[in-house]
């Protein structure tokens, strides 16, 4: 329950201050194997036009080949 609590407070601080900074990761968490280990991909944060637009690259990407691009 604690951590929940923390996590919703935690984003109720961190989403307006990325709408005032306009700064925005992207992050994709990829299942690396059967046993349920998971690999997380990541951005440095950029501008949200900026950021839309690399979502839906990796998004296109994740699903011709299971994984986001490269970096």
């Amino acid at each position: 329950m604690l951590n929940w609590l923390s996590a919703l407070l935690a984003t109720a601080v961190v989403w307006p201050w990325r709408v005032v900074t306009n700064r925005w990761p992207v992050i994709a968490y990829v299942p690396d194997d059967p046993e349920g280990n998971i690999q997380m991909h990541r951005t440095p944060p950029m501008r949200r036009a900026q950021a839309k637009a690399v979502a839906r690259d990796w998004a296109e990407h994740i699903k011709r080949y299971g994984e986001p691009p490269a970096q």
